[in-house]
């Protein structure tokens, strides 16, 4: 399991790049505000004085949108290695399961962490938040999202959607506690069916990234 502390110096450039934008465009932004105020008339160590306490200000609120950013991201990268810590270990090996972290601008954005796994040459995506895991099979469902409701209606007892990604396959999480590597094909494949069904234009090359 990841700590915070590791996640930290993993992030430490989108961290420091972060900091110092929203620490000059909040400064700035209140230097303006002091500016428009009727600071004319303030002698020159005041102003001094209070042109210091906007930039503190401004990079205080830095911290704080820092803050916010760094903890969701991370929230989302523990969950994802929870997923897979809480399954067992013939799953993972069998269906190559791992975590996938893309980073479009490693200096503008936090690393987006999946967690992916295959079965022969089709990729699916595993997801959770509080009470439920999400299963999805990757494809390019573009040409059938103007059936979704129809789909989604066809499968609803299945309690399987149509998505932007792909079929999506929602459980409640107490369901995967003790699941067995005969379950999880079951429902692998029952993902695979549906989509080769519905979806002639599938491709297995489908890029995830």
């Amino acid at each position: 399991m990841i700590t915070f502390k590791e996640y930290r110096k993993q992030t430490k450039k989108t961290s420091n790049y972060l900091l110092k934008v929203c620490g000059v465009i909040f400064s700035v932004c209140f230097c303006i505000i002091y500016l428009l105020t009727d600071s004319s008339s303030d002698s020159l160590p005041k102003n001094i004085l209070y042109y210091t306490l906007c930039i503190l200000m401004g990079n205080l609120f830095a911290v704080f949108i820092w803050i916010v950013a760094i903890y969701t991201s991370f929230k989302v990268t523990k969950r994802a290695y929870q997923i897979i810590e809480n399954l067992p270990k013939d799953i993972v090996d069998s269906y190559k399961i791992s975590l996938l972290f893309n980073t479009i601008d490693d200096k503008n954005h936090y690393p987006e962490c999946k967690v992916v796994g295959e079965k022969d040459k089709f990729v699916f995506l595993l997801r959770r938040n509080g009470t439920q895991m999400f299963f999805t099979l990757w494809s390019n469902p573009s040409t059938i999202l103007n059936k979704k409701y129809e789909l989604d209606r066809k499968y609803r007892r299945e309690h399987i959607e149509l998505t932007g990604y792909g079929f999506m396959e929602t459980s409640k999480r107490k369901s995967w506690h003790n699941i067995t590597k005969t379950d999880f094909d079951n429902r692998l494949q029952r993902l695979i069916e549906i989509t080769q069904t519905e979806n002639p234009d599938y491709s297995e090359s489908y890029d995830i990234r």
